[in-house]
């Protein structure tokens, strides 16, 4: 009998599955019924997602994308009875069934489908200016296709558009929904891995790879933002300051980008930045919504702790070093040190006998390695005496330009 029953199942869902498919066919190219073909591909997701039925939500993209491939195909006047591609209601309501699509693809886990849906979309509104709610739907899933490709770049640029343009667009926005599109704007760049010693511009560009080279991949993400150049992590940061969006973030966001964002990282850093990370975590703040940037977090904090430890420190012990790195347990720290090693260019090594963590590699101090520290510090020091003494400093200044301006003359004669 229960056969029976999933057999009569299958078979009503096999019939409706159908149904839409033939509905899709006939109203494909009937300008008079281009609403109901659209209603219908909307009821068709639903039917998708209700059921769970990945494989089949494929099908349906491919033949929705293939009819609007075909309505290109006619040259010379379209006749009056038929869908004009061109027209801006048609481009509309096509990019509004995109949209749906976009949003259920995510739904469903179909990541790839969602990144070409993407793409789709981009083209519509290049043809035609979006309703703002769809722009602004555009970037939300656009966003989580990036982080769950883990492109934290790309994810944190998706945060800071719908950011500045919901901040713009939308006139009766409530405070606690700006807030939380700029606190997950602010926790997305933090998120993003620091540069190593050269920009991307110039350490991916020169790749032989070509198409498939990260930077043309960087690059053809970059054109879905409709932008030129591709974003880096100072530029998002730099854009989050100048533009006045990091004061909207939640108090434990803003102070972690000044812990994380100072040019000054202390060996404490770990210390200072639980206490945020643990409110975060608490789940208190916005439902939730936030924690999982918790794990990425840690992640650049305890990559940006190695850093400094690695050019403060020859060797330490363990415990000392589980005290500096307090934000996770040493046998994930392990993990994440072996990536130091790898991606970071941080040399490291575990010396389990005797309980230590050596950092770099036996050498002599070279003038080469101290040059940029000892230029950073003569700078903090000007700026420190500038603060403190600045009329010393200035009469410095004019004594040596004094000085300078008689040796010139001097030489002159």
């Amino acid at each position: 009998r229960q056969q029976s029953q999933d057999r009569d199942v299958h078979m009503h869902f096999r019939f409706l599955w159908d149904t839409y498919k033939v509905v899709l066919d006939v109203l494909k190219s009937n300008v008079r019924l281009e609403e109901v073909y659209h209603e219908t591909a909307r009821h068709a997701f639903e039917f998708c997602r209700s059921n769970q039925r990945p494989q089949e939500f494929k099908r349906l993209c491919e033949m929705l994308r293939k009819n609007y491939q075909e309505l290109h195909k006619h040259t010379g006047k379209v006749p009056a009875h038929q869908v004009n591609p061109t027209n801006a209601d048609t481009i509309m309501r096509t990019l509004e069934t995109r949209c749906k699509q976009m949003q259920i693809c995510t739904e469903l886990d179909l990541w790839r489908e969602s990144y070409v849906t993407a793409t789709e979309i981009y083209e519509l509104m290049s043809k035609s200016r979006p309703k703002p709610h769809l722009r602004s739907m555009y970037y939300e899933y656009l966003g989580q296709i990036f982080w769950k490709s883990e492109n934290h770049l790309f994810h944190a640029f998706a945060c800071l558009k719908n950011l500045q343009f919901v901040k713009a667009a939308k006139s009766n926005i409530t405070k606690e929904e700006l807030q939380l599109l700029a606190s997950k704007a602010v926790l997305a760049t933090l998120c993003v891995p620091f540069q190593k010693g050269s920009d991307i511009h110039a350490s991916l560009e020169l790749t032989t790879e070509g198409a498939s080279s990260p930077y043309e991949k960087a690059k053809k993400h970059a054109q879905l933002f409709n932008v030129q150049t591709v974003p880096t992590r100072d530029s998002i940061s730099q854009n989050l300051v100048e533009k006045g969006l990091l004061p909207l973030a939640c108090e434990p966001c803003k102070k972690l980008f000044a812990l994380i964002e100072s040019d000054f990282t202390p060996l404490s850093l770990c210390q200072d930045a639980k206490p945020f990370l643990d409110e975060i975590m608490a789940g208190d703040i916005f439902d939730g919504k936030l924690v999982s940037y918790i794990t990425p977090l840690k992640q650049t904090i305890f990559f940006r702790l190695m850093k400094q430890l690695s050019e403060v420190y020859a060797n330490m012990t363990i415990d000392n070093f589980e005290n500096a790195a307090s934000i996770v347990p040493f046998s994930i720290a392990e993990k994440w040190m072996a990536n130091a090693a790898r991606q970071h260019g941080i040399n490291i090594q575990i010396n389990y006998s005797d309980k230590a963590i050596v950092f770099g590699a036996p050498r002599k101090v070279d003038m080469k390695s101290m040059r940029q520290p000892l230029i950073e510090i003569g700078l903090k020091l000007q700026q420190a005496m500038q603060r403190v003494a600045p009329e010393e400093q200035h009469r410095q200044e004019k004594l040596e330009k004094q000085q300078l301006s008689q040796n010139i003359v001097r030489r002159i004669e």
